[in-house]
């Protein structure tokens, strides 16, 4: 029996560096349309958006990884979710924030999702959604994070 093939969902997607920080002006480092398979990790990172209440912002481990934890705030048609790696001595957990994601499936709610970013970009120029922006906060992002920034799209953005 054959086995049906993962969707694919297109999305207008921006990463900034914003490793100078917020006072400084984010560079453009990728910006485009982007077509990304709806698989497994896309899945688990939409799992990651559903479950429990969406203004929960506490770091959460996902099951695929323990590279990194994240946090996010889910607004219907909008959400943000935040790349959370230990930067502690090995005996105590310590959090910091390399990147996050401000993630636009409609244009009507682009002011909540431009709360999030202000500091980093003003969201009214970026391009239409469904919209994909990922903000880099620390020179160096495991590659882990910054593979999955499309795959955390995918789920957003996916049907399913």
């Amino acid at each position: 029996m054959p086995t049906a093939m993962d969707a694919f969902v297109q999305f207008n997607f921006v990463l900034l560096d914003g490793s100078a920080g917020p006072a400084q002006a984010a560079s453009v480092k990728q910006n485009g349309p982007r077509s990304e398979r709806v698989d497994v990790i896309a899945r688990q990172l939409r799992q990651q958006l559903d479950e429990g209440d969406p203004g929960d912002t506490a770091p959460h481990a996902l099951s695929l990884t323990y590279d990194f934890k994240l946090r996010r705030e889910v607004h219907g048609d909008v959400a943000w979710l935040a790349f959370m790696v230990d930067i502690g001595d090995g005996r105590t957990e310590k959090l910091d924030e390399v990147a996050f994601m401000v993630l636009v499936h409609n244009d009507d709610d682009r002011a909540w999702a431009g709360t999030r970013l202000a500091p980093y970009a003003d969201i009214a120029i970026l391009p239409a959604a469904p919209l994909a922006i990922a903000v880099r906060r620390v020179e160096y992002v495991p590659p882990i994070i910054s593979e999955w920034f499309t795959k955390a799209a995918a789920g957003f953005f996916s049907q399913e």
